[in-house]
């Protein structure tokens, strides 16, 4: 049975600025919290089917994930595998408010592992989330 992780920021910039530095891969390695910490080349504007790698929860290894959606400037989603036994999709939703932008990240788990350590997948999962959006949103000051 799958489950989400969820956190949500409001950011003081219009959803296509914040989506453009989100979707901008070099730019990355300047702003991303640790947590989730680029690692190999640098690919640009992200684009379906790039498989950057990152450094996710200090790991030793990196990971790759694949880029799944990129709906500029509205929604842009990768996701990420261990086998069968752990999966996530990670989405970012954009969405225009008075005050800027509102931006979702949602990130669904499945798999037999991520049933097994749901609750310390989800905690650990909202705070690298929340990390990255407060790191997004100081990037753009």
């Amino acid at each position: 049975m799958p489950f989400l992780a969820e956190a949500t920021l409001d950011i003081a910039q219009p959803p296509e600025a914040v989506f453009d530095k989100l979707a901008d891969h070099d730019g990355w390695p300047a702003w991303m919290p640790a947590s989730f910490a680029p690692t190999g080349r640098s690919l640009g504007v992200l684009k379906v089917g790039h498989r950057p790698r990152v450094r996710i929860a200090g790991a030793p290894l990196a990971s790759p994930i694949e880029i799944s959606i990129v709906d500029h400037p509205t929604q842009l989603a990768w996701r990420g595998a261990a086998g069968k036994w752990l999966f996530a999709e990670h989405r970012f939703t954009f969405e225009a408010i008075r005050s800027g932008t509102r931006v979702r990240s949602s990130e669904t788990w499945d798999g037999h592992l991520a049933q097994l350590a749901r609750p310390a997948l989800r905690r650990v999962a909202e705070r690298i989330a929340l990390e990255m959006l407060e790191a997004l949103s100081r990037s753009l000051r």
